[in-house]
Formats: C-alpha cells, structure tokens, sequence
C-alpha cells in the first residue's frame, strides 16, 4: 500500500532542495569584495521589499483558518538608524471569531461559520537603533520600538481595531561565516471591546551560516506568548535562505512549521527585497 508522506516533512524535504539548487548557483557567483559577516550600514540608503507569506493553523478551533499575507515594505537607512513603514494586503479563510493579530490568528470574535474576506491590513510603522560593539568581542545590539495602526476592518476579522505597541531588542555576534542571533520583543496590544486581550512577551534564536558571499542559509526557533485566553504559548521553527542577486536584489525563501495551536501548522513564504 502507498503511504502518504506528511505536508511537513514534504516542506522541508523541498526547503532542502532550494538550499542545495541555490548553493550550486551561489558558489559560481562572482566575488567582486571581500566577506565579511560584519554587519554593514551606508548612509541614505533606500529599500523596497515585497513577497508573500502563506499559512494554515486551526488556533484552537475546530475548522482550519488560511492566511495570506502580501506585504510592502519601505526602509531607509541612515547610520545607526532604520526607519520602516510595511503595507500589508491580507486574504483569510475560516472561522469568522479567528482575527489577524500581527502574528498570525488570534480567537478574538464570536462568528465561528467559515467564511473569506480579504482587505487592507495593519499599517507598522518602526524604527530602529543599531549599537556597534565597543569592542571586537561584544555583539551588535539594535533597539527597535514598532506601532501597529489600525487601518485594517476589524468587521471584516483582519486586524483587532486597535493600536499596538512593541519594545524589540536584537542581539547577534558574527563568528566567521556564522552569526548567532536572538531577540527579545513586549508588545502592549491594544484591547477591542467586548473581548480580553493581554500583552505578550516573544523571544527567537537562531543561527545564521553564510555560505557564500552571495547566499546563507538560517534556522530560529520562535516562542510567543497568546494575547488570547483560549491559546497557550505559540512555538515554531523557521528554515530560510538568503540570495543576492547581483548588487541590488535579494530573495528569501522560507518555511514555517507550528509545534503549538496557537502558532500555524504549516507556512510558506518568499521576500523579494531592493536596496540602493
């Protein structure tokens, strides 16, 4: 009898394969500078980004809820300085009470028939501040404050009608041609009527493995707390590949596998990004 192979490992299985096709490309890639896996910065540096990110979870009810999520992304660099505006389109199919939270589904309404609506999402705006080692053995640390406005249909179930806030810090530390690296992240959400929100506590760490100039390759563990009652804390871990193409132009694809109801089952993404 033909047995099926489970969609997780068949994510990964073809995650895997992008890595191998990508380092083949990337070791014929021409070295025009020296490596380094120093972190860089130029000042007034402009970039625009795009891609998707598609998911599926059920989030602690009993019908599936699918999430695509179509962002646009502006960034602009100045020193020690990032400064970011993302634009989202959202699609969901699936419970009506499931509402898009920032992080995937959160149960946060009382319509539980499956339905599709689709929409505008939530406008985040951040930014950020890098400070660099004061000395050799110290890592980089950057500090980033995010504000999530509410522009999203909280009728249609795309966002909470709330304005959210996150405190976010950031720690990595090349070492050759890898870059450990962790963050630490409070967002105060903001609470809708007739539901009980609560502020969340969130936390990654990862491993960055350059593997050429032109590509590396990463893998986080991420861990979140619910801003809903009905879930418990959300744990998932993300492989993912980074490739420049020429001087400009990166792609990113990415695989997301849940290990909780409160984070998706399975997702897949790509990040299409620009940079002057």
């Amino acid at each position: 009898m033909r047995t099926r192979t489970p969609i997780r490992q068949r994510l990964l299985g073809v995650l895997c394969g992008l890595i191998a096709i990508a380092a083949g490309i990337a070791a014929a890639w021409p070295v025009h500078a020296k490596e380094t896996a120093t972190p860089t910065r130029r000042a007034n540096r402009l970039g625009v980004s795009t891609g998707f990110d598609w998911s599926t979870g059920d989030y602690g009810e009993s019908l599936s809820t699918e999430i695509w999520y179509v962002p646009l992304n502006v960034r602009y660099e100045w020193q020690h300085w990032l400064f970011r505006v993302t634009v989202p389109y959202i699609r969901v199919t699936g419970p009506g009470n499931v509402v898009v939270g920032g992080d995937g589904g959160i149960a946060a309404g009382t319509q539980t028939r499956r339905e599709t609506r689709d929409g505008v999402g939530d406008v985040i705006a951040g930014v950020t501040y890098r400070l660099d080692p004061p000395l050799p053995a110290f890592p980089y640390l950057d500090f980033t404050v995010k504000a999530k406005f509410p522009t999203a249909s909280r009728s249609a179930g795309l966002g909470t009608g709330e304005f959210d806030t996150t405190l976010q810090v950031d720690v990595m530390k090349p070492l050759g041609a890898l870059t450990p690296f962790a963050t630490l992240a409070y967002r105060f959400v903001g609470d809708p009527p007739g539901t009980s929100l609560h502020n969340t506590l969130a936390a990654t760490l990862g491993l960055d493995w350059r593997l050429s100039r032109a590509l590396s390759a990463a893998l986080y563990y991420g861990w979140r707390q619910p801003a809903s009652d009905s879930l418990g804390d959300a744990h998932d871990l993300v492989p993912y590949l980074s490739w420049k193409v020429g001087r400009h132009f990166t792609i990113g694809p990415y695989v997301e596998v849940g290990f909780s109801t409160a984070a998706p089952d399975v997702g897949v993404g790509l990040q299409l990004g620009f940079k002057q």
